[in-house]
């Protein structure tokens, strides 16, 4: 779930330069309610004692691997920084395209 909560912004910053400029701020809403949402389900599940942790080893590159965990501190540091995020998406009038792209790039 960590691995959906670091690269879902990443991608939704490239589908929004693909946007008209009418559906930027339904779009960016959405989104940034998802990765709330994630984000939510990550701490409800952190407070029960679970641990975050990915990796991620390549058999054909074995000198490259991906691991990212999360502790306390960053959870709750991400967590205000989606919900003041998905803030400012909801009453914010953003229709400039790369505006957002940026904040979701700022958020990945």
């Amino acid at each position: 779930m960590l691995n959906y909560l670091i690269f879902f912004p990443l991608i939704s910053a490239f589908v929004v330069l693909l946007l008209n400029r009418g559906g930027v701020k339904v779009f960016s809403v959405v989104v940034s309610f998802i990765i709330l949402a994630l984000n939510l389900d990550i701490f409800a599940d952190f407070l029960q004692g679970a641990s975050f942790d990915y990796n991620l080893s390549f058999k054909i590159l074995k000198f490259f691997s991906f691991h990212v965990g999360v502790d306390s501190i960053a959870l709750v540091l991400m967590l205000l920084s989606s919900l003041m995020i998905f803030l400012s998406f909801l009453f914010l009038k953003l229709e400039q395209k790369a505006l957002v792209s940026c904040i979701f790039f700022l958020e990945f």
